[in-house]
């Protein structure tokens, strides 16, 4: 796990980069960092990155859009 969280996080910078802070694509990559910290148990810093994640997904989507509710 340690492996895919630096990956994350190396991927969300460039994706941001990419697209804008705002962007789908952003907020799906905020996701996966937030499930592998999860996974460690890093609940505090995964909540953050969920939240985030949650916030530019129902801009996009709505909140009721399956891409958030997962």
């Amino acid at each position: 796990l340690p492996e895919a969280e630096a990956m994350a996080h190396r991927a969300v910078p460039v994706i941001v980069r990419a697209y804008g802070p705002d962007h789908p694509r952003a907020g799906r990559a905020r996701s996966c960092l937030a499930y592998v910290q999860l996974m460690q148990g890093r609940l505090a810093e995964a909540e953050h990155n969920f939240a985030g994640a949650v916030e530019i997904l129902e801009k996009h989507h709505g909140p009721q859009h399956l891409t958030v509710a997962v």
